[in-house]
């Protein structure tokens, strides 16, 4: 598995002009997409909120599990706010 940045930021405004920040995003997650692997992109507060960007994750073509169980992961270590378990 990869890890590589996907976007240059963690959360767009809706209704805002994201012409711009669509091409940086492009820019980093068209390689993946164009080899046809399978990716999960996530915000860098699942990961500890240090950095302020998006993060995506790529794993080989045929290990979709690999994603699912990472992303499994991440959803039991962070409790959700309101809920209990």
């Amino acid at each position: 598995m990869l890890m590589l940045p996907a976007a240059p930021m963690t959360r767009l405004l809706a209704g805002a002009d994201h012409s711009r920040t669509r091409r940086q995003i492009l820019t980093l997650t068209t390689p993946a997409s164009l080899g046809v692997y399978p990716v999960l992109t996530i915000p860098d507060e699942l990961l500890g909120g240090r950095v302020r960007v998006g993060f995506q994750f790529i794993a080989a073509r045929g290990a979709e599990w690999r994603l699912v169980e990472l992303a499994t992961r991440l959803a039991e270590s962070r409790p959700t706010p309101g809920c209990t378990r």
